[in-house]
């Protein structure tokens, strides 16, 4: 799975956007900000360990991860 480096002193806040799919989920990371460029993270398997591993990889950068349901 690609990793996303940045910044640790960044305190804005990272969306992520899921596209699930049966068997796998794409993943998409954007910055806070209208014009902030949509880059895809990577594809995991469906299940719920492979999402804990990434949302735990994420939450490490220091990045906020809001929850807008």
């Amino acid at each position: 799975m690609p990793k996303i480096i940045m910044s640790a002193t960044s305190a804005t806040d990272l969306f992520v956007g899921l596209d699930v799919h049966k068997q796998t989920i794409d993943i998409a990371t954007a910055d806070d900000g209208r014009s902030a460029e949509v880059r895809h993270y990577g594809k995991i398997t469906g299940d719920l360990a492979a999402l804990d591993k990434v949302i735990r990889q994420l939450h490490s950068t220091g990045r906020t991860l809001p929850s807008r349901l």
